[in-house]
């Protein structure tokens, strides 16, 4: 069990120290990258680039690590996504004659399930149960928000029920069963790296512990500044001068929210990490582990190895220096350092470039973005400008924005989401897999997932073939069919 924590603010090297470690540990050990899905490809590119391949190193996110999990493990209970659209179509015609106005629109809209089902999706995966659902619409004041919670509570409970009945396990429910089955997958030549993410789900955080506790080594990269956690000078560390008592703040979640200094920091979201990572220490009873840090000096870049003992330091190494990319005042460390007194000033010090509006929910939130957008374009015609929808860039959060794109093209935008596309489930890539993994013992079912991706004419390959040898020889062409299991088909 080998920890290691990588602590640095964006852009002084974290990514590179991950991929000359990747360089050193590839022939030894087993390696997998878990990145946010949208980094997914640039990460695997960077891998291509520098080792001309990605033999014995994975890349993935944590869906993705969990379907490779998936196949070590017994998934007969894991239902698919097909049989699970149908429970919620069963539930909405289960409940058609309830007051329920989510049911209607899964009714007249079977794209609308999705949104249902990401909904309870997160529900889930932040273990937020029925009970806790009640006491929250008892509290509630607001009678159209009790009226929504109220809703999705319904099919939430249904939707248990219905699984629970059929004795199968929906994905999120799935990854508490692989969790449990961590402890009995061999790990021990594994290495984890954990790059790019900027906050982690608490099934995630479960996913972090089981790997810390099992596998060879894990190293897990966060943005912030390792001045937050230390009782010492940095700049001090840096020149060598030897300092007595070193010792690392052992930070809290209660230190996190309580604290002014840390939740009015710009690395807010990086605080609870660590707190979530030292909670797991704790847990796991993890003594020893090192924090690797990089730290910004007159546009250098020093890289310092700290070696803890619980909270103490007991050895720190500077490991070299490098050019840092940030030059001027105008760099990430000068908006860190003032970040905290802005928001502590009552200062209004921003004009009317920026503007700032709050929304019940995701839905009314995109539509006043929509709103927003044809009131500027509007601006500029009367101006006798012409703002183009390419002028225009959206940034947003999370994959959810992209279900209520339906929202822009009721206010005739046309709408581009720029985005790292999956091909796993193209349907070349599918024709690709089928030929090659093509089984002779297991005919009909292979021809017939070939002929599922649509990318085969297979009337003409009949016409031209099948069709001649039925002319030339019926009895022995059917005597054939019969043998290979496609008379039927045919």
């Amino acid at each position: 069990m080998d920890l290691e924590l990588l602590i640095s603010p964006s852009g002084l090297g974290k990514t590179e120290h991950i991929i000359n470690e990747i360089a050193k540990e590839k022939d030894n050990s087993k390696i997998i990258v878990l990145t946010p899905e949208q980094n997914g490809y640039n990460f695997e590119r960077i891998l291509c680039d520098r080792f001309n391949g990605t033999f014995n190193i994975d890349v993935a996110n944590f869906n993705s690590l969990s379907r490779k999990l998936v196949k070590e493990i017994d998934n007969n209970k894991l239902i698919s996504d097909e049989i699970n659209l149908f429970y919620y179509l069963q539930i909405a015609e289960d409940l058609k004659e309830s007051n329920n106005f989510l049911v209607n629109r899964m009714i007249n809209d079977v794209n609308f399930i999705e949104i249902v089902d990401n909904i309870i999706k997160e529900l889930k995966e932040y273990n937020i149960d029925l009970d806790q659902l009640d006491d929250y619409i008892n509290n509630l004041d607001n009678d159209s928000h009790k009226e929504k919670v109220k809703a999705i509570s319904e099919i939430y409970f249904n939707y248990n029920l219905k699984l629970q009945n059929n004795k199968k396990l929906d994905k999120t429910d799935y990854i508490d069963n692989i969790l449990l089955c961590l402890d009995y997958i061999d790990l021990s030549n594994y290495i984890f790296y954990i790059d790019g993410y900027y906050n982690f789900t608490p099934k995630e955080y479960l996913y972090i512990e089981k790997l810390v506790k099992n596998s060879k080594k894990m190293v897990i990269s966060i943005i912030s500044d390792i001045s937050r956690y230390v009782n010492c000078n940095l700049e001090q560390l840096i020149k060598g001068y030897d300092i007595l008592n070193l010792k690392y703040y052992n930070l809290s979640l209660n230190d996190v929210y309580k604290n002014v200094s840390y939740s009015l920091d710009i690395y807010r979201k990086s605080h609870e990490i660590i707190a979530h990572i030292n909670n797991i220490i704790k847990k796991l009873k993890i003594t020893r582990y090192n924090i690797l840090t990089i730290v910004q000096d007159n546009n250098k870049a020093n890289k310092i190895l700290l070696e803890l003992e619980n909270n103490k330091i007991l050895a720190r190494k500077n490991l070299e220096n490098y050019d840092n990319r940030y030059k001027d005042n105008f760099s990430l460390a000068y908006l860190v350092d003032q970040y905290p007194k802005i928001l502590k000033s009552q200062t209004n010090i921003f004009d009317d470039s920026v503007q700032v509006f709050e929304a019940d929910d995701m839905e009314l939130e995109i539509k006043q973005v929509a709103r927003n957008i044809i009131k500027i374009k509007k601006e500029y015609e009367d101006k006798e400008l012409k703002l183009k929808n390419e002028d225009i860039a959206i940034l947003y959060r999370n994959s959810d924005y992209e279900k209520y794109k339906y929202i822009f093209k009721n206010y005739n935008l046309n709408v581009h989401i720029d985005k790292d596309l999956s091909i796993e489930n193209h349907r070349l890539i599918k024709l690709l897999e089928n030929i090659l993994k093509f089984d002779d013992n297991n005919l009909a079912v292979e021809v017939m997932n070939i002929l599922k991706t649509k990318l085969t004419n297979f009337d003409n390959i009949y016409k031209q073939h099948v069709l001649n040898y039925i002319c030339y020889d019926t009895f022995k062409v059917t005597k054939t069919l019969e043998k290979k299991s496609l008379s039927t088909t045919i």
